[in-house]
């Protein structure tokens, strides 16, 4: 790989360790570095797309762009007769609102679709830095140095252990955040949630969603270290066994001659572990239901039978049994967590500061009229706070309700059924690249590490190689976060909403790539999300100097 993809890497890497601990990415400061960083990483790869004769075919980006080009138009003033046509909801609550509007009243006549313009920019600034990038990993011309080499698999390989190792970083500085048992995150940034622990976050939820999406990853990249060192193992003490050597004897040997080989898995399985504890530590019921979905889908991908290495059957009988314990145990899990809570008065208690499943049901029972009633454009980004107080009624308590507790009725809700479309349209073109299948080109390739004993390459470097067993383990990152953010709203912290477009970009780099025509995707994607930051930052330069923010 080049120095300058070299440095392109290692900002992303750095971007995707850093904003966690600016908590969790909500703290302005760390939106404006992570900004800051993805804006210059997006104008670095259009330079470098049209520089380069051949560039990849970045998916989605192009559904990424219309997304922010629709939010961006819910903040442009209408005339009143377009407002009520788009949305006769939205005239009538500014009709309710703004007496004497629009004809009188000394109101400005022209109006928005969403109900804060400011809170729109300010969320896709927020948003902006997951998604630019993801669009940055897939649409950059990776190039090798070497032609025998994949730079796009070395992007994944060194994602991979990146993720690998900042999660076990991570989980660390929350155990030892939890066992000192100071009250602030790293002693200075925000107050936490006693006796739970949430490392740099201030929810301890939002923590176990991060640490989701990292672990089902770990466990996949040590299955794939595991089997690689165990067959050649297998095949050391096979040919020992060749020679008259007792069976016994032929696995000590080969065991002893594969020692200094075990200082990799030995040190996954405790970095894996550790990220476990810290998941329990953070007590996030629905987090540890999603961490066995996603664990689920990881042992899938080892009881499913790979191209031309075929497996014993009992190793595929043995991982189906994990697969279904795993599922039958987190729906055990949702049912334990719904009658325990019943059993609490009202149904709707706080327990350790964190809001009960019977109590989110509600909010988004009742947060469904917001979408009943503002259908097509939704209310705006960033608006589910002042939209959802005209619809909170018992059995919902009184108090302030930021967030939904369902990232996907939230954000339908914010930006309408074209919103929703939008991002089930992206997800469907990220699926048909993962559903891509690997041409035989590619498959050489994964085989160029498969050497005669004696002649193998390092074991943490041809595990890497394995991309069908570590698209699963992405895989079960991102069947994790989905499920999660069914009773959470993890994905609104901006260094959850990384790590997941960092982890569908993965999906995207482990399959070749096709040819591109050009890159107006990606330029747009680009003028958008620079759109979006301008009123913020005029906003801010004119609180600054004494004026009126807008």
């Amino acid at each position: 790989m080049r120095a300058a993809d070299r440095r392109v890497l290692r900002a992303l890497q750095a971007l995707v360790l850093a904003l966690p601990l600016f908590l969790g990415g909500r703290h302005p400061l760390g939106v404006s570095l992570g900004l800051a960083t993805v804006v210059a990483l997006l104008l670095w790869t259009l330079r470098e797309r049209a520089r380069s004769t051949v560039s990849p075919e970045a998916p989605g980006v192009g559904t990424l762009a219309a997304f922010l080009a629709l939010a961006l138009a819910t903040t442009l003033p209408l005339p009143p007769a377009l407002v009520g046509l788009l949305s006769p909801d939205t005239a009538a609550l500014y009709r309710e609102m703004l007496p004497g509007w629009p004809d009188g009243g000394g109101w400005s006549a022209w109006r928005p679709l969403a109900f804060d313009a400011h809170g729109v920019w300010y969320e896709l600034c927020r948003i902006g830095i997951g998604l630019g990038a993801f669009v940055v990993l897939v649409a950059y011309p990776w190039r090798a140095e070497l032609d025998d080499d994949d730079p796009r698999l070395r992007v994944f390989g060194t994602l991979v252990l990146t993720l690998i190792a900042g999660g076990a970083g991570l989980a660390a500085l929350a155990l030892v955040h939890d066992a000192t048992g100071s009250d602030r995150v790293l002693g200075f940034l925000d107050e936490t949630i006693p006796g739970r622990a949430s490392g740099p976050f201030v929810n301890p939820n939002h923590f176990a969603a991060w640490l989701e999406m990292v672990i089902p990853l770990g466990v996949a990249y040590l299955g794939a270290v595991a089997v690689r060192l165990g067959r050649r193992i297998g095949r050391m003490a096979a040919a020992s066994r060749t020679m008259g050597v007792q069976p016994r004897r032929a696995w000590a040997s080969a065991l002893a001659a594969s020692q200094r080989g075990l200082w990799l898995p030995l040190l996954l399985t405790g970095g894996v572990l550790l990220m476990l504890v810290a998941h329990l530590a953070t007590g996030s019921r629905g987090g540890t239901i999603s961490l066995l979905v996603g664990l689920a889908v990881v042992g899938f991908g080892f009881a499913r039978p790979s191209r031309g290495r075929p497996r014993s059957q009992t190793a595929r009988w043995v991982a189906r049994a994990v697969v279904a314990a795993l599922v039958v145990l987190s729906l055990v899990l949702v049912v334990s967590w719904a009658r325990l809570e019943e059993e609490i008065e009202g149904g709707g208690a706080v327990e350790g500061g964190d809001v009960s499943l019977l109590t989110r049901i509600s909010v988004s029972a009742k947060g469904r009229g917001i979408l009943a009633d503002f259908p097509v454009f939704g209310t705006g980004l960033g608006s589910w706070l002042h939209a959802f107080q005209l619809y909170q009624a018992p059995p919902v308590e009184g108090g302030i309700w930021q967030h939904a507790h369902n990232d996907y009725l939230e954000l339908a809700a914010e930006t309408g059924l074209a919103g929703a479309a939008l991002a089930a349209w992206f997800a469907l073109a990220v699926a048909a690249v993962a559903r891509r299948r690997t041409p035989a080109t590619a498959r050489e390739h994964e085989r160029r590490h498969e050497r005669p004993a004696g002649f193998e390459i390092a074991d943490w470097r041809a595990a890497l190689a394995s991309a069908t067993w570590l698209r699963f383990g992405v895989l079960g990152a991102v069947a994790a976060i989905l499920v999660h953010s069914l009773v959470d709203f993890g994905l609104r912290l901006p260094a959850n909403l990384l790590l997941l477009f960092v982890v569908l970009a993965m999906l995207v780099l482990s399959r070749p790539p096709v040819p591109a025509r050009d890159s107006r995707a990606v330029a747009a994607f680009t003028a958008l999300l620079c759109l979006a930051i301008v009123p913020v930052l005029a906003g801010r330069i004119l609180a600054a100097t004494g004026g009126t923010p807008l």
